[in-house]
C-alpha cells in the first residue's frame, strides 16, 4: 500500500523556483517508465500556448520569438477551452490556480519512498474532493492516456493534493474538440507507481555505484 505523508502545498512559487527543488517529478517517474513524450518541440510549443492561455489569460512570455501561426493556433484552441462546457467549470473556481505540492510517497510496509513535487492545474478548496488537469492531444484522448502514462501521474498527484479524483480535460489540437476524464487511482495503479519507484532508486543507486 502506498500512502503520501508530510504533504505542503507550495502556492505563488515561481516556475523557475518550482524546477530547482530537489524532488522527483511525476514526469520523471513516467520518463524512466518508458512514457517519453513524442512531440515535436513546435507540438509541445502549442501545448504550453493553449495552456498559458487559457489559465491565465495573458501574453505569453518571449511571444515575439514564436512563430506567428503557431501563436495564433494556440490562442484560438485557448478561446475553444474557455468556451466549452469543461472550460467553464475550471474557470468558475476563479483562485487556486497552478499550485505547487509536495509529499513523501512511501510503501506503508516497507517505509520506503521519495519525496515529489508536483503542479496541478487547478485545485478546488477543500470541499471539493477532485482536482483539474489540463492535456493537449492530437489523438484519441483515451489512447493519449495510456501511451503517456497519466495513470501513473494522477495517482501521484491525487496523493500529492489529498484529492479522491482526477478530471483531465483533453483538448484535440486537430479536431477542436474538448473531452473530459474522471479518473480515481486504484490499488494497481497505485503499485504501477510503486514499481516506477522502486526501479528509479535502484538506476540511481547503481549510476552513483
Amino acid at each position: 500500500m502506498i500512502i503520501a505523508i508530510n504533504h505542503k502545498w507550495l502556492k505563488d512559487l515561481s516556475d523557475e523556483d518550482y524546477y530547482k527543488l530537489p524532488y522527483m517529478s511525476a514526469s520523471r517517474l513516467k520518463d524512466d517508465g518508458s512514457f517519453k513524450s513524442k512531440a515535436t518541440k513546435d507540438a509541445m510549443l502549442l501545448g504550453q500556448l493553449i495552456h498559458h492561455f487559457f489559465m491565465f489569460e495573458t501574453d505569453y512570455p518571449q511571444a515575439d520569438t514564436i512563430e506567428p501561426a503557431i501563436y495564433q493556433r494556440g490562442l484560438h484552441l485557448a478561446k475553444v477551452l474557455c468556451n466549452s462546457e469543461a472550460g467553464k467549470i475550471v474557470k468558475s473556481f476563479t483562485e487556486h490556480y497552478e499550485i505547487a505540492g509536495m509529499a513523501d510517497v512511501v510503501n506503508q510496509q516497507t517505509g520506503e519512498g521519495l519525496t515529489f513535487k508536483a503542479k496541478c492545474d487547478c485545485l478546488p478548496s477543500k470541499s471539493f474532493d477532485y482536482l483539474f488537469d489540463i492535456k493537449t492531444t492530437s489523438t484519441d484522448y483515451v489512447k493519449a492516456f495510456d501511451q503517456y502514462g497519466y495513470d501513473v501521474q494522477m495517482t501521484l498527484y491525487c496523493m500529492i493534493f489529498r484529492k479522491a479524483e482526477a478530471k483531465l480535460i483533453f483538448i484535440n489540437k486537430k479536431t477542436e474538440k474538448v473531452d473530459v476524464m474522471e479518473y480515481t487511482p486504484t490499488d494497481a495503479s497505485k503499485a504501477k507507481v510503486w514499481q516506477l519507484m522502486t526501479e528509479t532508486k535502484q538506476l540511481k543507486q547503481l549510476i552513483n555505484d
